[in-house]
């Protein structure tokens, strides 16, 4: 398989990892686990720095995920095995409760009704002695319900210890499988930190990767010419000076134009980046409905709100979105947790506004 069908196999199993996150389908761990194989491979072939960078981002956003989705398992089958023991403690005190009752039943009926097949036999009347046949019968049959309630209580049982047995396994397994993962997340991180330094000390290598960055907001500026925007919703326009800030923190980079000394290259930025730690809420400025959520290269987890007549508003470099396309969001609610997904600065949020092609400075919507 060549490298340009190895990227593109690569990409489609990625948008089909993520529809299963979406669905929670149990599938959802065996994609992401492949999807992070091909990226294996695809850091195998002679690649370049920069290429290197962003295969290394996109596996640190899958790990991230696949850590999430084995926490959420590893939360359900502690609940289950809560449930668990509650059931088996119920069920040992019901069957020692209907243990001790046939034990009683049975005790009463022999000193009691001792006599009694041989009362049938020996009455001189016929209805007394069926009345007494029918009682005896009547009574064995009762006792006899009860032994099989207890026999199936105790199958039910021990099914249900058998099965707090293998849950317990599998949370263990789970357990290994996530430490592992974490391994891996943390072996990505200081690969991604080592590369970023070599980036910046070689200025061949800088000289690319800003020119990269350029493409990315190129792809940024068409996926949002291609969103269709919504009828009016609000005044967005009239908003300017009044949007509330999707977290607050250090401004790293400022929109507009800056001059990398070192390449003597000039870059753009479409929006801010603020410095904020890693699991931060990120709230939406402004109502709207969700018109992408999804990663996107060099922004990494972006959410894009429609605010209605070409106008939105960009959240990128999540480490987790909570808003799915075409959900309808309100001034402060969450979209997601800051993250570093497609940063190569730490943990930080991309927030940018635009009116279809044309990018505008935040600083001067922002409260």
């Amino acid at each position: 398989m060549n490298k340009f069908s190895l990227t593109l196999l690569t990409i489609l199993l990625l948008a089909s990892a993520y529809r299963l996150i979406a669905q929670e389908d149990p599938r959802a761990i065996d994609s992401l686990s492949m999807e992070k194989e091909l990226i294996d491979s695809l850091l195998e072939l002679k690649q370049s720095e920069v290429e290197q960078l962003y295969l290394i981002d996109e596996q640190l956003n899958l790990t991230s995920r696949l850590i999430r989705r084995l926490e959420r398992q590893m939360r359900a089958m502690a609940k289950e095995l809560d449930g668990l023991d509650v059931l088996i403690d119920s069920s040992r005190v019901r069957l020692e409760q209907m243990r001790n009752r046939l034990a009683k039943n049975l005790k009463s009926f022999y000193i009691n009704y001792q006599p009694a097949p041989a009362a049938v036999f020996t009455a001189g009347d016929i209805r007394k002695a069926a009345r007494q046949l029918h009682y005896f019968k009547t009574t064995v049959n009762f006792m006899k319900s009860q032994l099989d309630s207890i026999s199936l209580m105790k199958t039910e049982l021990e099914q249900n210890q058998e099965r707090l047995i293998f849950t317990r396994r599998q949370t263990e397994k789970l357990m290994e499988r996530k430490n592992v993962e974490e391994s891996i997340l943390e072996m990505r991180r200081k690969d991604k930190s080592r590369l970023l330094s070599r980036i910046d000390q070689d200025v061949e290598l800088k000289s690319q990767y800003l020119k990269e960055t350029q493409k990315d907001q190129e792809q940024l500026a068409n996926l949002t010419e291609r969103l269709q925007s919504i009828s009016h919703l609000i005044d967005f326009q009239s908003l300017r000076g009044r949007l509330i800030w999707p977290v607050r923190g250090k401004i790293v980079r400022h929109f507009g134009r800056e001059h990398d000394k070192t390449t003597n290259t000039e870059t753009f930025s479409p929006g801010i980046q603020i410095k904020v730690p890693a699991g931060t809420e990120v709230i939406s400025s402004a109502a709207g409905i969700v018109a992408h959520a999804a990663y996107l290269r060099g922004y990494g987890n972006m959410v894009i709100v429609d605010h209605g007549k070409g106008w939105y508003t960009l959240y990128g470099h999540l480490s987790r979105m909570s808003r799915s396309v075409g959900e309808n969001v309100e001034r402060g609610e969450i979209l997601g947790y800051s993250g570093e997904t497609g940063s190569n600065v730490g943990p930080i949020l991309f927030f940018g506004i635009r009116k279809r092609d044309q990018s505008y400075d935040p600083i001067e919507w922002l409260m």
